[in-house]
């Protein structure tokens, strides 16, 4: 383990930088490809330039949840550099705190101290599956009754073209609500299923509609 705060070897640092690079170097690669090669073929195409016309046989299909898995996998390399956690030795709890399943596709956001003992020892209790099955029910329940409501009352009121102050405030209200319901609902229901699964997951949506600053919104 790395001591936190200890001095860092030259090799340590590079490896760091060279984990992050290629975490980010994949992640543009597959987002923003066949956006360059549009793009550039576009340039080409306005003015006249044959040589910057690429055609490409293939197309680049974006993996699903690649921001998730860079993040989370970068979550681990930094965590583990300044001493925050023990790194992981065996490829199965790695693999398995990259892929969260629960957390996949909406958060909540784990750093990878705050699982990485789970990771290795947890235990599973009916009181936990039970607790779990609840916050599950509870954050489908804001979705289906509550998010999904207000996100049709916004679609109406932003399809109809043109609105007036008070339809516009609605509209506002309803997907304010709208997005706020889902997130809740959605870290409800990822820190339901980790229970479930035998994870503990930190609370991280705890009202920010009553955030006093953006610092603290974001936290």
């Amino acid at each position: 383990l790395l001591e936190e705060g200890g001095a860092r070897t030259s090799t340590q640092r590079v490896a760091l930088v060279v984990a992050i690079v290629t975490n980010l170097g994949l992640l543009g690669f597959f987002k923003y490809f066949n956006f360059g090669v549009d793009s550039l073929n576009g340039l080409g195409q306005a003015f006249g330039v044959p040589g910057l016309q690429l055609d490409l046989a293939f197309r680049i299909t974006l993996p699903l949840g690649i921001s998730f898995y860079t993040f989370q996998s970068m979550s681990y390399t930094i965590d583990v550099f300044r001493g925050h956690a023990r790194p992981i030795r065996n490829f199965i709890d790695f693999a398995c705190y990259v892929s969260m399943f629960p957390q996949l596709v909406a958060g909540p956001i784990i750093r990878f101290q705050e699982v990485s003992e789970q990771l290795r020892q947890r235990s599973h209790t009916l009181e936990k599956f039970a607790r779990g099955s609840a916050f599950l029910a509870m954050g489908l329940a804001k979705k289906v009754l509550l998010a999904n409501p207000c996100g049709k009352v916004a679609d109406t009121v932003f399809d109809a073209g043109s609105a007036g102050i008070l339809e516009s405030w609605y509209g506002l209200f309803a997907y304010a609500f709208q997005i706020y319901f889902d997130f809740s609902a959605y870290s409800d229901m990822a820190i339901g299923l980790g229970l479930m699964l035998g994870f503990v997951f930190a609370k991280n949506f705890d009202s920010p509609y009553c955030s006093r600053s953006i610092t603290e919104f974001w936290r």
